[in-house]
């Protein structure tokens, strides 16, 4: 083992025989470092360095304690400093003010902080209850989280969220779309320049347990994504025609009651907005939050009579990322083209506006506001309670799959990028799809045999 070189004449034993016997404020200087020296105070030993700072004061700086600190540690960090010409309290300074600036950083980086402030700003270019359902979401989710420094997440800690997420039951879906959420914060936050990288950049959660894997492929929903069936269909109209005269019949007693300014339903095609709503959502298998939002100018009803707008699922998101959403465009069938003509004109043939304003005041309704009448026409259709309004959507995707429509032009209908969705959940109704390509291979396949025997 090589000897290590000797930097400073104070040995350990003289500096503790110095310790001992000297008195206070008596010095021991080294003669190798100039300005290096040992001093004694009150109970014990004492590092310093003597130096001149850059406006020539002469100054001296104790930076450690004998015995805690050898000798030849000490004289480490001195000679560090005399051959650079440092000025030690001038990097104490820096190296303290450092340490502030990355506390009050750290404070600054906090989850919760970043939520309620930058991050909410950003959320606030989004829908109001979409960005107050994220902000939700992360108080819920990321609890533990909320008062940590963003910087000092680490792959550990979403393992061990991802397990915890799991012992509380939540799907592996949920997981997925719950962490991607973070990470998209994370992502926002190295851009709005609050962190320099994201932690977790890379993490991949494990894999959901087998159970959860199987039940995946089994797809329980899979019953809901069908064709209604016949009865279903004629209970659903015979009940829209019932629930159509049941209105009727109110505005008729209400008229003859006291409130004659009411206007006359007897002429009118369509006595209740949820009746046309209902048969161009059967007719065209958009989701009722696209239909909400459907305006007369994203309504074509001359010859070509098409419906043309951007899917409210796919623009919040799309604009978020600063990508193109979904474009809806879905010819109407003659049927629901003249419905909406009707209704068209019963509004007064309006070139602007929703094509279903509430009926008091004329603004956008809620997302919820077709479950009371859909219950209704339910009952008097004499159809199953448990049937979901959604159900209308399974079936207009469910009978294009099965009448041969190519998976993507039915994505595109229906207001999805690509037929991935479809094919995960529809394909199953077009069971004949392989056995017939084989009979096409097979087709190919006798025909060269015929020819080769010829």
């Amino acid at each position: 083992m090589a000897k290590q070189a000797k930097i400073t004449s104070i040995t350990e034993a003289a500096a503790d025989r110095f310790a001992k016997s000297a008195e206070i404020a008596e010095t021991m200087t080294c003669e190798l470092i100039p300005g290096f020296l040992l001093r004694k105070v009150s109970k014990s030993c004492a590092w310093r360095y003597r130096y001149t700072d850059p406006t020539g004061k002469r100054r001296v700086y104790t930076f450690a304690k004998f015995p805690g600190t050898k000798p030849h540690e000490a004289a480490a960090t001195a000679l560090d400093w005399y051959r650079r010409n440092a000025d030690p309290f001038q990097e104490a300074q820096a190296a303290n003010a450092a340490k502030r600036k990355a506390r009050d950083d750290s404070k600054a980086r906090t989850l919760k902080k970043y939520l309620q402030g930058d991050y909410r700003r950003h959320m606030n270019a989004w829908k109001p209850k979409n960005a107050k359902a994220n902000e939700v979401r992360f108080e819920k989710q990321f609890a533990q989280f909320l008062d940590r420094d963003m910087a000092t997440l680490t792959k550990q800690d979403m393992r061990r969220w991802q397990t915890a997420m799991q012992d509380r039951g939540l799907a592996h879906s949920t997981i997925r779309r719950e962490f991607a959420a973070l990470r998209a914060l994370l992502n926002q936050a190295v851009a709005d320049e609050v962190l320099e990288v994201n932690p977790i950049q890379g993490h991949r959660l494990s894999a959901p347990a087998h159970s959860e894997q199987q039940r995946a492929l089994d797809d329980p929903e899979k019953v809901k994504r069908r064709l209604l069936t016949p009865v279903e269909v004629r209970g659903i109209l015979s009940g829209l025609d019932k629930f159509a005269e049941e209105i009727r019949k109110q505005r008729r007693s209400s008229r003859k009651n006291g409130k004659a300014y009411l206007p006359d339903l007897e002429a009118v095609e369509h006595p209740h907005w949820f009746i046309p709503f209902c048969k161009l959502a059967m007719a065209t298998g958009w989701r009722p939050g696209d239909l909400y939002t459907l305006r007369w100018e994203e309504v074509d009803l001359t010859f070509t009579g098409t419906l043309r707008k951007y899917a409210e699922k796919s623009k919040d998101v799309a604009l978020r990322r600063d990508k193109e959403p979904t474009l809806l465009e879905t010819p109407l069938p003659a049927s629901a083209k003249s419905m909406l003509a009707s209704w068209h004109k019963q509004h007064g043939s309006p070139d602007t506006g929703l094509v279903f304003p509430s009926p008091r005041g004329g603004r956008q309704m809620v997302n919820t506001a077709h479950l009371k009448p859909w219950k209704r026409v339910k009952e008097l259709g004499q159809v199953n309670s448990n049937l979901e309004f959604y159900a209308l959507r399974h079936h207009a995707i469910s009978a294009m799959v099965a009448g041969g429509i190519p998976l993507l032009t039915v994505a595109k209908l229906v207001g999805h990028k690509d037929a991935g969705m479809i094919q995960r959940h529809y394909a199953h109704l077009c069971p004949t799809s392989a056995a017939d390509a084989m009979d096409v291979i097979q087709a190919t396949i006798s025909k060269r045999r015929r020819r080769a025997a010829s």
